[in-house]
């Protein structure tokens, strides 16, 4: 088994090569396992952080619609 720093090397390799199909290869293959894992759990971290930011951001249009729709439409006269 390769350490950490053996298989991102080997990733930043297949990854600048720009083949889709070789990147996918070495994610799905024994030795991209742990990287794949390491992968889907940053992306899940980015992506709940992105739902929380995209919520706060409705909670707070939805507390000032009136008030952010009636600028819009004062914007639009100019």
């Amino acid at each position: 088994m390769m350490n950490k720093m053996q298989l991102l090397d080997k990733l930043k390799t297949v990854v600048e090569n720009g083949d889709t199909e070789e990147i996918e290869k070495f994610l799905l293959s024994e030795e991209g396992e742990e990287i794949r894992r390491e992968l889907e759990q940053i992306v899940s971290n980015i992506w709940e952080g992105v739902r929380k930011i995209v919520a706060s951001l409705y909670k707070v249009f939805k507390e000032n619609e009136e008030l952010i729709l009636s600028l819009i439409e004062e914007k639009k006269k100019d």
